[in-house]
C-alpha cells in the first residue's frame, strides 16, 4: 500500500497545485449560490452538493485552493477504493497498484477532483457502494446490506445518477443465487430502510415540489438522444478514458465474465451502460463504475502476465502524463488557447471571465439614472451568468437577489413580484424580449481579458424597460430546464 499511497498524495499534491491558477468553474458558482439557499431539494440535483460548497467557500474564502480542497480529497480517495476493489476480487499487490494508477491516470477521474461538483462525490460514494456490493457476492456478512444502504442513501443526496449503481447491483444480486436466496433477510429490508431514511428529505420534497428531478431528467434525456446520441457516447469514451484503459476495461470484463464470482457484476454494470448508451448520456455518468472495471483489467493483466507487469504500468503513465495538459488548468489561458486545449475541453473555458463579465455588469448598472437604478434587475439566459452575478457581485456594488433567471433552480428563486423596474438582460435575443417590454435597447457585449470563447463570451448586454407582462409570465416564459 505504500505505492499506492504515494500515488494517491501524487494526485493531491497536482489537483491543489492548480486548484487555484483561474477561478470558478460556472457550476461550482452555482451550488455555492444553492448552497446559499440552503433546501431540501433543487431541480437538478440533491442538496448535499450545495451544502458542502457553501461551507466550503465560507470556510476558505478567497483561496479557490482551500475552496477545492474536499473535491481534491474525495476524488484522491479513489485510488484506495481502485486498489481495494483489485484485491477483493482477489489480486495482488501489484494488481492493487495498477488499479490506482488506472484512476489516477484516467482523465475523467482527474477532473472530477478539480471542481467543486456533484461528480467526485457521486463518484467516491458510488465506487465504495460497489466494493461493498462486490464483497457480499464473495460471501461476506449480510451485515454488509447496512452499510451498502447507507452508501445509497448518501449517494442519491448527492446525485441520483447512484440508481445506476442500485439498478447494476440489482441485477446482478437477481443472477447470484447466493445473494438471490437472501433476499428476504432482515439485513436487506434494514438496507433499504437506511436508503430511505437518509434520501427521504429530499423525497418529501420532491413530493411536495412535483418531481421537478424527474421532470430535469425526462428533458435532458430528450435532449441527448435528439443532439448526441449513442454514438457519441461511445465515441466520447475515448476522451474520457483514452486507448490505454479503455483496453483495460474491455480485458477486466473479459476476465470477470469468465470467474462464476463475479459474472453477476459484469451483468449490472453491462446493463447499466447499455442504459447510457441508448440514452446518450454524458460520457462521465459511469464514473462510480471505473475503479471496479480497472481494477479487475489489473488482476486480469496480473494474471494472464507471463513476466513483468512494466509494459502496461508505462502505457497507462504516458497516457496519463500527456492528458494532463488537456484536463487541468496546468498552461495558462493563453497558452491553453494557443495549443488548442479549450477546442477538446470546453469545460475548462468555463472557468475563465466571470469576474471581468460581472464588472461589465456592475459598470452598466452604475450606468444607469439613479431613479432606475436602485430597482434595476440583472436577468440571465442561464444559472451561469446570474450565479456568477450573485456570488461576485457584492463586492462589486450588485446587491444580492440582483440576478434573475428561468434557468432550473434559479426558476424557484425567482420572486413573483419581480423585476419592478430596469432590466438587464444578458444573452438573450433581442426580439424576443421586445414582446414582453415596451423597448429594448443594446449596452455592451461580453469580453473577457484573455479572449476565451466560452458560453458567455460575446453575449449582447440589453437594457430594457417597461414591463409590459405580469412578472410571472417573463418567469415562466423563460422557465427551461438542462
Amino acid at each position: 500500500m505504500l505505492v499506492v499511497s504515494a500515488l494517491v498524495a501524487l494526485k493531491m499534491c497536482l489537483l491543489l497545485a492548480v486548484a487555484g491558477r483561474w477561478g470558478y468553474h460556472r457550476d461550482e458558482a452555482y451550488y455555492v449560490v444553492g448552497g446559499q439557499r440552503l433546501a431540501l431539494g433543487y431541480v437538478d440535483h440533491p442538496p448535499m452538493t450545495p451544502m458542502l460548497a457553501r461551507w466550503s467557500n465560507a470556510v476558505f474564502w478567497p483561496s479557490m485552493a482551500g475552496f477545492r480542497l474536499l473535491p481534491a480529497l474525495v476524488s484522491s480517495s479513489l485510488l484506495v477504493v481502485a486498489a481495494a476493489t483489485a484485491r477483493e476480487l482477489g489480486g495482488s499487490g501489484e494488481a492493487a497498484v495498477v488499479a490506482a494508477l488506472a484512476v489516477l491516470a484516467c482523465p475523467m477521474l482527474l477532473s472530477g477532483g478539480h471542481w467543486f461538483q456533484t461528480i467526485p462525490f457521486d463518484q467516491l460514494l458510488g465506487s465504495l457502494a460497489m466494493l461493498v456490493w462486490l464483497h457480499l457476492l464473495s460471501g461476506g456478512s449480510p451485515v454488509w446490506w447496512l452499510l451498502l444502504g447507507a452508501l445509497v442513501g448518501l449517494g442519491l443526496e448527492n446525485k441520483w445518477t447512484m440508481l445506476l449503481v442500485v439498478g447494476a447491483a440489482g441485477l446482478g444480486t437477481l443472477f447470484s443465487g447466493e445473494l438471490r436466496s437472501g433476499l428476504v433477510s432482515p439485513w436487506l429490508l434494514l438496507a433499504l430502510l437506511a436508503a430511505l431514511a437518509v434520501w427521504g428529505p429530499n423525497l418529501l420534497w420532491q413530493l411536495r415540489k412535483g418531481w421537478p428531478t424527474v421532470h430535469f431528467i425526462r428533458d435532458n434525456s430528450r435532449k441527448a438522444r435528439r443532439d448526441e446520441g449513442t454514438s457519441a457516447f461511445l465515441w466520447q469514451q475515448l476522451g474520457v478514458l483514452g486507448v490505454p484503459l479503455l483496453v483495460l476495461v474491455i480485458v477486466g470484463l473479459g476476465w470477470a465474465w469468465g470467474e462464476a464470482t463475479w459474472r453477476p457484476a459484469v451483468v449490472g454494470v453491462l446493463a447499466a451502460l447499455t442504459v447510457l448508451a441508448v440514452l446518450g448520456s454524458k460520457p462521465y455518468y459511469h464514473g462510480a463504475f471505473l475503479p471496479f472495471l480497472f481494477a479487475a483489467g489489473a488482476v486480469a493483466a496480473d494474471d494472464w502476465s507471463s513476466g513483468s507487469l512494466i509494459p502496461l504500468v508505462a502505457a497507462i503513465a504516458v497516457w496519463g502524463l500527456a492528458a494532463v495538459p488537456f484536463t487541468l488548468p496546468l498552461l495558462s489561458p493563453r497558452m491553453a488557447a494557443n495549443f488548442g486545449i479549450f477546442a477538446v475541453n470546453d469545460q475548462l473555458a468555463e472557468e475563465l471571465g466571470w469576474p471581468e463579465f460581472v464588472d461589465q455588469v456592475a459598470a452598466v448598472l452604475r450606468d444607469l439614472p439613479e431613479g432606475e437604478r436602485h430597482q434595476a434587475k440583472v436577468m440571465t439566459r442561464t444559472y451561469g451568468e446570474a450565479a456568477a452575478i450573485e456570488l461576485l457581485g457584492p463586492k462589486r456594488g450588485i446587491p444580492p437577489g440582483t440576478a434573475l433567471s428561468g434557468h432550473n433552480s434559479f426558476a424557484e428563486w425567482w420572486p413573483d413580484w419581480e423585476p419592478q423596474g430596469t432590466v438587464i438582460a444578458i444573452r438573450f435575443d433581442r426580439t424576443t424580449l421586445e414582446s414582453f417590454f415596451e423597448e429594448c435597447e443594446r449596452a455592451d457585449h461580453v469580453r473577457n481579458d484573455v479572449g476565451v470563447k466560452n458560453e458567455v463570451a460575446g453575449a449582447t448586454i440589453l437594457i430594457c424597460r417597461g414591463l409590459k407582462e405580469a412578472p410571472t409570465a417573463l418567469r415562466e416564459a423563460l422557465r427551461f430546464t438542462r
